[in-house]
């Protein structure tokens, strides 16, 4: 997957925002007695580190930035771990939270208590704390005495001794559980709008895989016949604010609706779509449109088909028997309509410098309709859009890299 444009990284879906840290000029400091420091009380050990000093931390940055966290901190966990994972020092907020003693939780190394699909983020995020001395902020979940899973906020910084070499790992840890319930209690209204002719089966991955933390609306665009048609449906699917989604001839509806009701879009994701005229791909759609009209709209699903299985190789079979399922859904008349509905109305490059909505443009690599330089495009002329990637995919990211797409979304209803 390609990095996100303007300095936005994938580790952006999986890690946290990465920080710049400056260099800078550091005195050492004599030896530090780690169980001597007040971690049951963030006031007196606010005040021993700004006794200590920014030498106690790779860098002036990482050191504001553990000030700043200590000032705000209640009711946390707070951790000191040797470099190799082993748990020196814990208050009882972190025990209380995992149900060890101050005993028990000594012999653990943090690696034991983490569930072990977050093993390799914890890896990258180790060696960008060695580099940098913060991890940023990050979630994850961690694994009670008695085996519960639950999740978890944290953020880690790295703890020099009196040469100023790596030491220990200092962690304030935030139990995430009652938050998540509140999340759960307050989803935002997410709407997904299909292609042409499509409905929710287009989207059956990512409503599954993104409902824990949004409530999803497809709306019914079967009688659709024009943009304005597409826009009231959308409109009238739900109440209220809601993140918008759209995927090709979705995308082309979704330009119009965020641009002319941004009362109504807090967010939006453009997925394999396009803005200007491209003459080679409504010559193509002409021809199709033709076709069908003459009788041949059977014939053109099975030579559709027949591409679709011949381009791919048989990694892809799961995503062939998908296509072949989702073209069974697609009604003619329908097909038409929206055929026609944008052949008459393609060009959507007035509405982009109208969306202010924070805007996520996703494109695929092998797109063979709508180009990564297409997608480009629209991400320049929306204001601070932000751009990705996926490779290995084609027109049906949906169905080609379900799980990228998906991580994606998530993201962008997240942290957008």
């Amino acid at each position: 997957m390609k990095n996100f444009k303007n300095s936005i990284t994938l580790y952006l879906l999986v890690f946290a925002v990465p920080f710049l840290t400056q260099s800078c000029s550091i005195n050492p400091i004599k030896e530090i007695n780690y169980s001597n420091l007040s971690i049951e009380s963030s006031q007196k050990l606010l005040k021993e580190i700004k006794e200590l000093g920014p030498s106690l931390l790779m860098n002036v940055d990482s050191y504001n930035t553990l000030l700043n966290e200590l000032e705000k901190y209640k009711d946390k966990g707070i951790v000191i771990n040797s470099l190799d994972g082993i748990t020196i020092e814990a208050n009882r907020n972190y025990l209380k939270m995992l149900g060890y003693t101050s005993e028990e939780i000594k012999s653990i190394a943090y690696q034991e208590l983490t569930p072990s699909k977050w093993h390799a983020m914890e890896n990258d995020l180790f060696r960008k704390v060695m580099e940098t001395g913060y991890s940023g902020v990050y979630r994850k979940e961690y694994i009670r005495k008695d085996g519960t899973v639950f999740p978890i906020r944290i953020q880690s910084w790295l703890i020099m001794d009196e040469n100023h070499k790596a030491s220990r790992l200092f962690g304030i840890v935030q139990d995430m559980s009652s938050h998540k319930k509140q999340e759960g209690k307050m989803k935002q209204k997410l709407v997904l709008v299909p292609g042409i002719a499509g409905n929710e089966y287009l989207w059956k991955f990512q409503i599954k895989h993104l409902s824990d933390i949004a409530d999803i609306v497809v709306p019914d665009i079967s009688n659709c016949n024009s943009r304005e048609e597409w826009v009231e449906a959308i409109l009238n699917c739900t109440e209220g604010k809601f993140a918008l989604a759209g995927v090709s001839m979705g995308g082309w509806a979704c330009f119009k609706v965020a641009a002319e009701h941004p009362e109504r879009v807090t967010k939006l994701a453009l997925i394999g779509t396009w803005a200007r005229h491209l003459p080679e791909v409504e010559k193509d759609q002409y021809k199709i449109l033709e076709r069908i009209k003459n009788g041949h709209f059977d014939e053109f699903k099975q030579e559709y088909l027949d591409y679709v299985s011949t381009n791919l190789d048989s990694s892809k079979d799961e995503f062939i028997k998908l296509v072949k399922e989702g073209m069974e859904f697609v009604d003619e008349q329908v097909f038409i309509n929206h055929l026609e509905s944008y052949l008459d109305d393609f060009n959507s490059e007035k509405f982009l410098n109208q969306i202010k909505c924070p805007t996520l443009v996703i494109a695929a690599k092998n797109d063979p309709i709508f180009s990564v330089e297409e997608h480009e495009h629209i991400t320049k002329l929306i204001k601070d859009a932000k751009i990705a990637i996926i490779d290995d995919a084609g027109h049906h990211i949906m169905f080609e890299q379900p799980q990228a797409l998906s991580t994606l979304l998530r993201y962008w209803l997240m942290y957008f």
